[in-house]
């Protein structure tokens, strides 16, 4: 399943829109404010994001096609905002299942960009220390993806890169009140039902 990219209920431009009003005022917030071109990546572009597993059995990033090197995937340079989960990046995973990750900037750089402004078969925010998650969100403003797609994350990064569902927290927000919660990633596949029913994967 793939999903496409998410269009916000408001013109750019419509200062009589609530909506827009407040999306100006987040930019604001931001990095890189006044500039609301949001930077796609594609082809040769999205190598140095791409997440690959290491000899060591951790996650890594910024590979070189020209010196064969990269380094260990580390999110903790990331202080965090009011509108971004502290320590963390944004990731998605590609319908092919690749995963590609970066800093957030918020009106420059979204989970758009890492997609090419394409479809995603789940998008998100990881922490993630020394090539290891600690934990797993689903949050995204511009997919909106469901459930089933943080499963599809968390069976991929099993598969593709041997990382165990018990090694890591899922970061889920209830139904009812929004409230945050943190569960082992294996709850996702065990107890799938049940999280479908109680809990969304975004919260913003």
């Amino acid at each position: 399943m793939a999903y496409q990219k998410y269009d916000p209920p408001f013109v750019y431009g419509d200062d009589n829109n609530p909506a827009y009003a407040n999306y100006k005022l987040q930019l604001e917030r931001w990095p890189g404010q006044g500039q609301t071109a949001v930077k796609y990546k594609v082809g040769l572009g999205l190598i140095p994001h791409r997440v690959w597993k290491t000899a060591q059995e951790l996650l890594g990033w910024r590979y070189s096609i020209v010196s064969g090197d990269g380094v260990l995937l580390d999110t903790t340079d990331v202080p965090g905002t009011n509108l971004q989960t502290v320590h963390a990046y944004i990731w998605v995973l590609t319908p092919q299942d690749q995963f590609y990750t970066s800093p957030e900037n918020y009106g420059l750089f979204h989970h758009s960009s890492l997609a090419g402004g394409g479809p995603v078969a789940a998008t998100g925010e990881w922490k993630v220390v020394g090539g290891r998650i600690h934990f797993l969100t689903g949050q995204t403003g511009h997919y909106r993806c469901p459930m089933q797609a943080l499963r599809t994350a968390v069976l991929t990064l099993k598969g593709a890169l041997k990382v165990p569902p018990n090694s890591y927290n899922v970061r889920l927000f209830r139904q009812t009140n929004g409230e945050a919660i943190e569960t082992p990633a294996e709850e996702v596949l065990n107890k799938y039902d049940f999280c479908e029913r109680n809990f969304k994967v975004w919260g913003r």
